[in-house]
């Protein structure tokens, strides 16, 4: 049976963060600093990828394909309700991906502070007016449920659908507003960045379409997952 790694993002502050869950506390290298910070690696049959937790839905992936490493920032933001977060050492980013316009999701200060001229983000459309004043990134393009886009020959990025189907909380995340996304390798390993949602039908058949290895699910009730929904989706997967 494929080993499937499911990390909780809990997005309620006070409880249990991915690290604390996968008990694991490493240090790392970067290519100028070190970096401090609690973190999982995963191997695929050519590149290695780290996981950092921050807080709330803000996860940073370091992806080193053997030529150099390339940082990917989810959801980058500066606080999580009264606490700063902290980024450590960690480089600016070399890709950013945004799952909604939610002010826990998208920052204009964390952006200003994590990116740079070479900087390419991908994005659901709702956070486009956002985005429109920096000028100063390398590209920002939108992606819609079921685009993708390949970076250089390193992976394939995929936009899935992210959305809340229980009577009365639809309106926290509309149908085919918010993105999850699936970062495919060349070797197929893929991560799955769930982003706000409940079990959707979809989800039954990613595990068909992709090689799934690590899957980032969220649990915050009432806008996303509750404990059995976070069980039956990994059941899907």
């Amino acid at each position: 049976m494929k080993r499937i790694l499911i990390a909780l993002v809990l997005l309620t502050m006070g409880l249990t963060t991915m690290a604390q869950v996968l008990q694991k506390d490493m240090t790392v290298k970067s290519e100028t600093k070190p970096i401090q910070l609690s973190h999982d690696t995963f191997k695929s049959e050519q590149s290695t990828v780290d996981l950092y937790y921050l807080a709330h839905g803000t996860v940073v992936v370091s992806l080193n394909d053997g030529n150099r490493t390339w940082w990917i920032y989810v959801d980058p933001v500066l606080r999580n309700g009264d606490k700063d977060i902290d980024y450590a050492n960690l480089p600016v980013a070399d890709i950013i991906l945004y799952t909604h316009d939610h002010f826990d999701h998208i920052s204009p200060d964390a952006l200003e502070q994590h990116s740079d001229k070479h900087t390419v983000v991908y994005t659901a459309a709702a956070c486009l007016p956002i985005l429109d004043q920096f000028k100063h990134l390398a590209e920002v393009k939108s992606l819609a449920n079921g685009e993708s886009v390949r970076i250089k020959d390193l992976l394939t990025i995929t936009a899935v659908p992210a959305y809340n189907t229980t009577k009365g909380r639809e309106n926290f995340h509309p149908k085919g507003k918010g993105n999850g996304y699936m970062l495919t390798l060349n070797t197929k390993w893929t991560l799955y960045i769930a982003g706000d949602t409940e079990p959707i039908p979809e989800m039954a058949k990613f595990a068909d379409k992709y090689d799934l290895q690590v899957a980032l699910l969220p649990m915050n009730q009432p806008y996303t997952m509750t404990p059995d929904q976070v069980l039956q989706a990994a059941k899907m997967l």
